[in-house]
């Protein structure tokens, strides 16, 4: 690559930002200064001799974070596989808990279909208990009036029983 010829840069720098996309590193502070970079060489280019002592010194400099982003870049794409392997895990793990929850949903279901089960139970047995407490009651006051009744009669039957006694005392006689 001739070093100022600024359409073979543009293409190479394609090709490079193209492989960097699919990485999961951020390229853009690379790619702001691989476009400065290639913007300045081009415009040295049109400066001519009189700027070649400029230019290597700019050159330098750019070359240096060139290479100072090379090693980041190495330093990322050494962590690539790690993260990757770590997205995998964790991509198992968000299945497993999909799982997990959907059978707990599940769970739910069926648990709020007992729930209703024992509900729909409890208010018709409360029904009954409440038609069995107020069949007692009429019970209750049922006998409550007969022993009432019972001690009339006995009343009655104890005053029959003294005035029959009385008339065989007086026949007796």
């Amino acid at each position: 690559m001739i070093p100022l010829d600024s359409g073979t840069m543009v293409k190479k720098a394609n090709n490079v930002l193209k492989f960097l996309s699919n990485s999961p590193i951020s390229v853009s502070h690379f790619y702001e200064i691989l476009k400065d970079f290639i913007v300045k060489s081009h415009e040295l280019a049109f400066l001519g001799e009189n700027q070649s002592l400029a230019y290597e010194a700019w050159l330098e400099v750019t070359h240096s974070q060139l290479e100072s982003l090379n090693e980041k870049y190495g330093k990322h794409v050494q962590h690539v596989p790690s993260m990757k392997n770590s997205l995998n895990v964790l991509d198992g793990e968000i299945k497993k808990l999909e799982t997990s929850l959907s059978l707990l949903q599940t769970c739910r279901a069926v648990e709020a279909q007992t729930l209703n089960k024992h509900e729909s139970i409890l208010i018709n047995t409360s029904q009954k208990i409440l038609a069995l407490k107020t069949e007692f009651d009429d019970l209750k006051s049922s006998a409550d009036r007969a022993l009432a009744e019972e001690k009339v009669h006995n009343a009655d039957l104890e005053k029959f029983k003294k005035g029959v006694e009385a008339l065989k005392n007086q026949l007796l006689l």
